[in-house]
């Protein structure tokens, strides 16, 4: 599945790149997007955490920083505003289980904290419009597809009042390959300078356990 899914993010990045023309439209650009959100796993199980009290306490997936550094072509098409897209990207993705956040104070020497760090290359294909609001201001509105690949990845725990280690994941423990939806929108202002809000929605589970990506940006850019 895993595979499919970033065959076919792919093969939508090199339509974009053969069908789009270039064009003296203003929705055509080569731009560069830096920014930072928050990234957490969908449908990942719980940490369950039996107390000194023999509770059963539940620790919920939470978000950790985000961050990404993208680089960018807009190939304006035929009519109006319409354009296609890919960017490349480096960034991150992982989430935490933080006894600490938990509704139920949990005892220190019952606490847990796992928190497991992606970075990875992405490629986003996409298809969008911009739209004047005004002489210098344009709305911009895009949905595509991501695939990514891990170049790092580290799991810091600490579980049962044990001392905090972090070291790489088991490289059979999680999968590398990552692919899901993507969609944002943003503001370009004087056709340079951008601010833009992405989020990726992952289809593809990084391991039996720990669910799919999910992630929030917050970016600013610079067209060329």
């Amino acid at each position: 599945m895993k595979g499919l899914l970033f065959t076919v993010v792919l093969f939508c990045a090199f339509l974009c790149v053969t069908n789009a023309q270039d064009s003296d439209d203003f929705a055509s650009k080569t731009y560069v997007r830096m920014g930072g959100g928050g990234t957490s796993f969908h449908g990942a199980d719980d940490v369950i955490l039996m107390t000194d009290f023999n509770l059963g306490v539940q620790v919920l997936a939470s978000r950790i920083p985000a961050w990404s550094l993208a680089v960018g072509k807009q190939w304006g098409l035929a009519s109006g505003g319409f354009y296609a897209g890919a960017e490349a990207s480096i960034g991150n993705s992982g989430c935490v289980y933080d006894s600490d956040l938990c509704d139920y104070p949990v005892p220190e020497e019952d606490a847990c904290y796992l928190r497991y760090d992606f970075t990875h290359l992405q490629l986003m294909p996409m298809v969008g419009e911009c739209a004047s609001l005004s002489r210098n201001v344009d709305f911009d509105i895009h949905v595509g597809l991501f695939g990514s690949c891990n170049l790092k990845n580290s799991c810091t725990q600490r579980l049962y009042g044990s001392l905090e280690t972090t070291e790489p994941l088991d490289m059979r423990s999680f999968r590398r390959l990552d692919a899901g939806l993507a969609g944002g929108f943003g503001f370009w202002f004087y056709d340079r300078i951008n601010v833009d809000f992405l989020y990726q929605y992952g289809l593809v589970k990084r391991s039996d356990f720990w669910g799919k990506t999910s992630t929030c940006l917050i970016r600013l850019g610079y067209a060329f």
